[in-house]
């Protein structure tokens, strides 16, 4: 029912509540429970008549903005909105995404703060499920450890996943609009992509914007040439994958896989010796990374 009110009603129809939407915008539910919106200024008032007939009206609670949170938002999705002000060197995005829609959002932004109390921030809600972190900064942003804990204690105590993906750092607010759009779209295929990480830096997502536009018969040829030894051996493929998400350091990734720095040199050599690929060359370690990455998600 869905894809046939989309088909009618083009783009007046929404799937998603956001902030930024007009608000001539009428919700409905339909019987399968699915919710959309139609905005009733652009649509023929006999096609609202019947839909109000046929479906149960929803009402949605709008995420409430403050003026300053709202004049970001304005900025970042209008382009006649006037330029926000901020009295540091440097900003940038983080934005962000929970498992589910969150139906108290002031809680998460309680947390937020205090788990960012060190750090100037504002937050911005755009739905009950998504939103975006402005963080301004002269010197120090906060540090990848710091969304690595405050994901894992959500996760914990709140049953809550939460995505991060953190935008390049900036310092003039007339590039802010168009890098926002651009961290949008690395976003949005870094969700579908790379699952397994709730921490992730737009420079992450190139190889998977790559791999987007990679058609899937040549994905499957490029990752079975690669690693087709060892593809079935699940253990040895976590091991280089942390060896990788390590820097090659395998002082860090032997401590992260609670097992003896000898032990890891042995999985590594074993690897090498199984396809052929020194991965502790950086130019061989990137082309195993790319196949890896499309092994995790094909």
């Amino acid at each position: 029912m869905i894809n046939e009110l989309e088909r009618r009603f083009g783009t007046s129809f929404y799937l998603k509540y956001q902030s930024s939407l007009p608000n001539t915008i009428k919700w409905y539910t339909t019987p399968a429970g699915e919710v959309f919106g139609i905005d009733t200024a652009s649509v023929d008032d006999q096609d609202i008549s019947l839909l109000d007939i046929i479906l149960e009206e929803t009402e949605i609670q709008p995420v409430q903005l403050n003026e300053r949170e709202q004049q970001w938002l304005n900025y970042l999705t209008h382009a006649n909105e006037n330029e926000p002000q901020f009295d540091k060197d440097y900003f940038r995005f983080i934005h962000f995404s929970t498992s589910h829609e969150i139906e108290n959002t002031s809680e998460l932004n309680d947390i937020f703060l205090h788990s960012f109390s060190d750090h100037q921030i504002i937050i911005i809600w755009k739905s009950n499920q998504e939103g975006l972190i402005v963080e301004f900064f002269n010197d120090l942003p906060i540090e990848t450890d710091d969304f690595e804990e405050l994901s894992a204690a959500l996760t914990s105590d709140f049953f809550i996943n939460v995505h991060f993906f953190v935008g390049a750092k900036l310092s003039k607010v007339t590039t802010a609009r168009q890098q926002y759009g651009w961290e949008e779209k690395c976003f949005a295929v870094m969700k579908n992509l790379s699952t397994s990480q709730h921490v992730t830096y737009f420079h992450q997502a190139t190889p998977y914007l790559l791999l987007e536009h990679v058609p899937l018969e040549a994905l499957q040829k490029i990752s079975s040439q690669l690693i087709k030894e060892v593809n079935l051996d699940k253990e040895l493929i976590k091991t280089i994958q942390v060896y990788f998400k390590n820097n090659l350091n395998t002082t860090l990734a032997a401590k992260e896989l609670f097992m003896h720095r000898n032990t890891l040199q042995y999985r590594i050599d074993k690897f090498i010796e199984k396809t052929g690929i020194d991965i502790k060359h950086f130019d061989q370690a990137v082309s195993v990374y790319i196949a890896l990455i499309i092994y995790q998600t094909l």
